[in-house]
C-alpha cells in the first residue's frame, strides 16, 4: 500500500489556495469545481494519515520498524471534521469562511529539540496521528532491543506535552473520546521501559529455546521499576476500556493494548517474586512525571489489584479479566486472537 502510494504521489499535496471565495454565488459551477478540489486534496490528507496510523499499528504487531519514517511535524495538516463533512458548497462556503485559516504542519518539535508544543489541532484524527508518531520513536527504539534513556525522556516529554494541550481541547468542547486516545496514550508508556518482543519470548512464543534466553530479561523486568510502571498504565488501560459505551467500536489499537496488559501481567506474575515491593510504595510511585498528572487516587486500583496477585503463576485475576475484555471487542476479529495467545499462556491444570 505505501509504494502505491508513493507511486501515484499520494504524499505529495499540490494545494492551491481557495482564493476570494466570498464573491461566488452559492450556486455557481466555480465555486462547486473549488469545493471539489479542496476535497479532494482533504481526502488524500486523511488517507496518508491513514497509512501512518496502519504502518505503526503493524509494526507494533510484528515488533519491527515502520516503513514510513514518522515524525509529528511532517504530518499533514487536516481541517476541521465539520467543515470536510459539508454536503454542499454552500455550506462548506459558510463553514470555511467562518473557519480560522490552517497553518500548514502539527508544530510539534522535531526531534531532539526540547520545545514544547506551540498550537494543536482541532482535530481528534490528527491528534491520534500525532499521538501515534510520538509512540514510534519508542517502538523504533525497543526494535532494536534496547531503550535508551534519551530517547525515553524525549517520548516522556512529548507524552505529556500531548496530554495537557488535549486536555485542553477535549474539555474545552466536550466531546466523546471515539479514537480511544487516552488508551493509545497509556499504551505507549508501557512501551518506554518494556521490550515486549522480549517478553513474549520468555513466555514461549518461538519455543523452549527462545524462551530460556528470554528468560532472564522477564526476570530482571518484573522486579523492575519498569514492570510497576507498565502495569499502572494497564491498569489505567483498564478503566478507560470499561467506561466506553455498550456498544461502541473501539479503535483499531485497542485490542493490542489490551493484549500488552496481558502479557504484561503474565510477565509479572510468572517471572517475579515480589522482591520489588519496594517501588510499590505510593511516594516512589508519585515520581514516575506521568502519574503528577492524575494524582495519587489513580493508584489505588493498581494497589489493590497488585496485593491480590499469585506469585509464580500466569493464571492470576488481572489476565483472566483482560481475556474478558477482549472477548468484547467483536468488530477486530485479532481481539479474539489475542485472547486465545492469552489463554495459551495459562497453566490450566491447577485451575480444577
Amino acid at each position: 500500500m505505501i509504494a502505491w502510494a508513493r507511486k501515484v504521489r499520494l504524499f505529495v499535496f499540490d494545494e492551491d489556495p481557495p482564493g476570494d471565495i466570498e464573491s461566488l454565488e452559492d450556486d455557481s459551477d466555480a465555486l462547486r469545481s473549488i469545493w471539489k478540489n479542496w476535497a479532494r486534496v482533504e481526502e488524500k490528507k486523511r488517507i496518508v494519515l491513514a497509512l501512518h496510523i496502519h504502518d505503526i499499528e503493524l509494526a507494533k504487531l510484528r515488533h519491527h520498524e515502520p516503513i514510513l519514517r514518522h515524525t509529528p511535524e511532517n504530518l499533514p495538516h487536516l481541517s476541521a471534521p465539520e467543515l470536510f463533512a459539508a454536503p454542499c458548497a454552500k455550506s462548506w462556503k459558510s463553514l470555511y469562511l467562518g473557519t480560522k485559516k490552517p497553518v500548514q504542519g502539527t508544530h510539534l518539535p522535531v526531534a531532539g529539540r526540547s520545545s514544547l508544543l506551540r498550537e494543536f489541532p482541532q482535530n481528534d484524527f490528527l491528534s491520534y496521528g500525532m499521538l501515534e508518531s510520538i509512540g514510534a520513536l519508542a517502538y523504533e527504539d525497543s526494535s532494536r532491543g534496547h531503550s535508551g534513556r534519551a530517547v525515553v525522556q524525549q517520548c516522556e516529554e512529548l507524552l505529556i506535552e500531548w496530554y495537557r494541550k488535549y486536555a485542553q481541547v477535549s474539555n474545552a468542547s466536550k466531546h466523546p473520546d471515539h479514537f480511544c486516545l487516552m488508551i493509545l496514550w497509556h499504551s505507549i508508556f508501557m512501551h518506554l521501559d518494556t521490550r515486549f518482543d522480549q517478553l513474549e519470548c520468555a513466555c514461549g512464543r518461538e519455543g523452549e529455546a527462545s524462551a530460556q534466553r528470554n528468560r532472564p530479561y522477564a526476570s530482571s523486568w518484573a522486579e523492575s521499576r519498569a514492570a510497576i510502571r507498565a502495569l499502572l498504565h494497564a491498569t489505567l488501560i483498564q478503566q478507560h476500556f470499561q467506561l466506553l459505551p455498550i456498544g461502541a467500536e473501539s479503535a483499531i489499537h485497542v485490542p493490542m493494548a489490551l493484549y500488552n496488559c496481558g502479557i504484561a501481567w503474565a510477565c509479572f506474575t510468572r517471572f517475579g517474586s515480589g522482591v520489588g515491593d519496594s517501588f510499590v510504595d505510593p511516594a516512589t510511585l508519585c515520581e514516575f512525571p506521568e502519574i503528577k498528572l492524575f494524582g495519587p487516587k489513580q493508584l489505588k486500583s493498581f494497589l489493590d489489584i497488585r496485593s491480590n496477585i499469585q506469585w509464580q503463576k500466569s493464571e492470576s485475576g488481572p489476565i483472566f479479566k483482560i481475556m474478558d475484555l477482549l472477548g468484547r471487542i467483536s468488530h477486530w476479529k485479532v481481539a479474539g486472537s489475542f485472547a486465545t495467545t492469552l489463554m495459551a499462556l495459562v497453566d490450566t491444570q491447577d485451575l480444577f
